[in-house]
């Protein structure tokens, strides 16, 4: 169960932002978030023991986070997170829009002062405060090795980052919605043929294949959960009927949502029946 350790507001360079942590007792947190989502925060992420799994369908992506390793996800960034059972670690939220605001992707960093720091942050007997103080520090540090890392040589390529997080965040946030592309060229202040050049300069796809691309992703996650019926996954992906996601899901996979979701449950029993080392 997770629980929130403590919420604090600071200010950097004139933004003003607040900080969340949250974990359990101990420390000991296995992830609840092992179906793709989005947040309006950023994320901090520090192991202390065990790994996390995160994976970012979008960008057919997976990141291994180890112990001693610290994760920024991007505000936005649609994504899933799965920990082994032995996991400890401990999150923060950052709300601030412009703080890690040109993060487009996942960024893991392993540096030997911010486990110092986050060590001494473990320790029982510091107040909230200071806590939050300690943190302070970690974000100056971090701030300090992303501008060495991340070039942004011209106005120009600040505004085609700026165009690509909007188009995936629109796409991450809006796939189930029978929109067209006009949303999205409203979004970008240009026209739809503006639009369609952008995303397909980007993405190397038009924008209808990414939205089926998206809901089609998703929809094979959800079919590894039994919880979820066919016609329940059809309306989360965004389909008014069964028939309509049925066809989209067929002509996309070679094979129909029951025959996909018997092949997983096959592998799963296979796997379960194999025998222990």
């Amino acid at each position: 169960m997770k629980e929130i350790g403590f919420v604090f507001s600071a200010e950097i360079n004139g933004q003003q932002f607040h900080i969340r942590a949250y974990h359990d007792s101990g420390l000991t947190m296995k992830s609840e978030d092992n179906l793709p989502h989005v947040h309006f925060f950023t994320e901090f992420h520090y192991l202390y023991e065990g790994y996390e799994k995160i994976s970012i369908p979008q960008k057919k992506k997976e990141v291994t986070l180890k112990a001693g390793e610290i994760c920024l996800i991007p505000r936005r960034l649609y994504h899933a997170v799965d920990t082994d059972d032995r996991v400890k670690r401990i999150c923060f939220n950052l709300t601030a829009s412009e703080l890690f605001g040109t993060l487009d992707d996942i960024i893991v960093i392993r540096n030997g002062y911010i486990c110092s720091v986050m060590a001494r942050f473990l320790e029982k007997e510091l107040s909230k405060t200071r806590r939050g103080l300690l943190f302070l520090e970690v974000i100056c540090e971090l701030t300090e090795l992303l501008s060495e890392q991340i070039d942004i040589s011209s106005d120009r390529e600040l505004n085609e980052q700026k165009q690509k997080w909007i188009i995936e965040d629109h796409i991450a946030n809006r796939f189930y919605y029978n929109e067209g592309i006009a949303a999205l060229a409203a979004k970008l202040y240009l026209s739809e043929k503006q639009t369609r050049t952008l995303v397909k300069k980007f993405f190397g796809k038009d924008y209808k294949s990414l939205i089926l691309s998206q809901r089609m992703e998703l929809a094979e996650m959800m079919l590894q959960d039994e919880n979820f019926s066919l016609e329940k996954i059809a309306e989360e992906v965004g389909y008014h009927s069964y028939s309509g996601f049925y066809l989209a899901y067929t002509g996309y996979f070679g094979v129909s949502p029951s025959e996909k979701r018997e092949q997983l449950q096959c592998r799963i029993d296979e796997k379960q029946s194999l025998p222990h080392p």
